[in-house]
Parts: structure tokens; C-alpha cells; sequence
């Protein structure tokens, strides 16, 4: 359990630099559009949505 809170903590911070980075780094609106008009882009989308707010909301 303890190595599972450590890894839980270690990709908490990665992803919590790699977001801002990414932001500032490049256009949001720009990448945003070409990201939804790819098929994959769209199904990304969908699993981040439905299945993974699904699994924060249930656990």
C-alpha cells in the first residue's frame, strides 16, 4: 500500500509540472483543434471523460 502512495505522489507531481508546461509552451486552441479532428484524438477524449471522472466518482 505504501508503494502505491508513493507512485500515486510521484505521477501527481510529474503530471502537475508536465500540464503547466505544456500549456506554455504550446497553443491549447491550436493543438486542442487538430487533437478532435482525429479519430484517436476523439476517442482519447471520450475514455478520459466517461471512464476515468466514471472511476474517480465511484472510488
Amino acid at each position: 500500500m505504501k508503494t502505491a502512495k508513493i507512485l500515486t505522489l510521484i505521477a501527481t507531481l510529474v503530471m502537475g509540472f508536465l500540464i503547466p508546461y505544456g500549456l506554455i509552451t504550446s497553443s491549447f486552441t491550436q493543438e486542442g483543434a487538430l487533437i478532435t479532428s482525429i479519430l484517436w484524438g476523439k476517442i482519447t477524449l471520450v475514455d478520459i471523460y466517461i471512464f476515468h471522472f466514471f472511476f474517480f466518482q465511484v472510488g
